[in-house]
């Protein structure tokens, strides 16, 4: 019986040496100095590299209305949000000094054409005056020749002759004159009757108006003194861009005619899709006449984005006729694809990670005599038989949100460290032993500890 009760207790202990050898190999407890982590595995993935930036929606056709003449709107038949179409009345500003101008300017130019006509009957008498005295200079120098007259009466001739041609060259000179004059009012009639014509504003294009800034009864300033009164705005809200800062160091990446997915903050729900149509040249620091440029500011690239009516064709059918799903001024997030590449080696962003380059490599030149001054970019390949991390130095290519290109380092198969964050930037190093665990227990086995 003592015999029999021996052999059970050695088959139990037995046991539990096993499942403790079990449980230890699988690093439920005993391994106090490997560090948890969770792996992935490297592979071939789809990854489209973008550049977010946010902004606002803007019309890409809008035309800023200002007065040509100044004056008090005395007529304004649209409201804020009405369609109108070219030609039509926008605004008609009080006519009465401008009307007046033009009968002022219209008098002027009829009193000038007045003076001509009588500078031209003043010409016809000074040339019968220069016949007159000219025949009677040309039978006395006959008689002058011959000696009938003395010198002092053909010198009286001749001075009377002279006399009368200077008068008819400057009766002709009037007349001349007289013309520009005429010239001149003519063209003062003629600006007179425009500015008339410009209290009349109508619209230059179809569109809506999305800015309606001024009252009847108010006065308004004409461009020809300063800048003049911005009366209102007409848009074409059948088109709409997106209008978004990009920094100097992503503004190489991007392209005209990259695609575009945005999400606007009225339609959360929703994403649209756009091209980029236009890309500024110049800052915004430097397009701004206000702005005093520093060198600490970052500097930013105006991105004009078109969104594709197509891909918010079912907002505006939802809406009704006339109605238009953006207004000017929403905001707006943008992800601009600038580049996409299928089928190729990738691992997670959070596997990849610096370190310093040893010592002996630190003074290493290059052929061309230049000291290593790249980032060392890591990984950390897992080793299932020895349960440790080998370092690997990589180097990477595009990247999106949560994938980067591997270029060389590692292959496709191999086991990499992805988590947590901080372990892979701050704890791991080459041959250090760890425990891999489901990523979606990494954190809840740590609390436990």
């Amino acid at each position: 019986m003592k015999k029999k009760t021996v052999w059970w207790v050695i088959i139990i202990i037995a046991v539990i040496l096993i499942l403790a050898l079990i449980l230890k190999n699988s690093g439920v407890f005993g391994d106090t100095n490997s560090l948890r982590v969770a792996v992935d595995t490297v592979g071939d993935r789809t990854i489209i590299q973008s550049v977010s930036a946010s902004g606002k929606i803007y019309p890409e056709t809008e035309v800023k209305i200002k007065p040509d003449v100044s004056g008090e709107i005395v007529e304004l038949p649209i409201l804020e949000g009405d369609s109108v179409i070219k030609g039509q009345l926008l605004v008609r500003i009080n006519q009465s000094i401008y009307s007046s101008e033009v009968q002022q300017a219209e008098a002027s130019m009829n009193q000038s054409r007045a003076s001509v006509n009588n500078a031209r009957e003043m010409v016809a008498q000074a040339k019968a005056q220069m016949s007159r005295t000219q025949s009677n200079y040309e039978r006395n120098k006959e008689l002058y020749k011959n000696k009938v007259i003395s010198k002092m009466e053909f010198e009286q001739a001749e001075a009377d002759y002279l006399s009368a041609k200077a008068n008819y060259e400057a009766m002709n000179a009037n007349v001349t004159a007289g013309n520009f004059g005429v010239s001149s009012s003519q063209a003062s009639v003629s600006q007179a009757r425009e500015n008339l014509r410009r209290t009349i504003i109508t619209a230059p294009t179809s569109g809506i108006i999305s800015q309606l800034l001024v009252k009847k009864g108010e006065r308004v300033v004409g461009t020809a003194q300063m800048d003049g009164t911005q009366i209102m705005t007409i848009a074409d809200l059948g088109k709409m861009e997106v209008r978004v800062d990009v920094s100097e160091t992503d503004i190489p990446k991007v392209n005209i005619g990259d695609t575009t997915l945005i999400e606007v903050d009225a339609y959360r729900s929703q994403k649209f899709k756009g091209v980029v149509s236009k890309i500024s040249v110049s800052s915004v620091q430097l397009n701004s006449t206000t702005a005093t440029i520093s060198t600490d500011q970052v500097t930013n690239y105006t991105v004009h984005i078109l969104m594709l009516p197509e891909s918010y064709a079912m907002v505006r059918n939802q809406l009704g006729k006339g109605k238009f799903p953006f207004k000017p001024g929403m905001t707006a997030g943008v992800e601009i694809q600038t580049q996409k590449q299928s089928g190729i080696l990738a691992v997670p962003i959070n596997a990849v990670t610096t370190r310093d380059w040893p010592d002996s490599l630190k003074k290493k030149k290059d052929a061309d005599g230049a000291e290593i001054t790249d980032i060392r970019q890591v990984v950390f390949v897992y080793n299932a038989a020895t349960k440790q991390v080998l370092m690997r130095d990589v180097k990477t290519g595009i990247q999106d949100n949560e994938y980067i290109q591997i270029l060389s380092g590692i292959k496709k198969g191999d086991v990499v460290v992805v988590a947590p964050y901080g372990t892979v930037t701050r704890d791991l190093e080459d041959k250090k032993k760890v425990r891999v665990v489901p990523k979606d227990q990494i954190y809840e086995a740590k609390e436990k500890e």
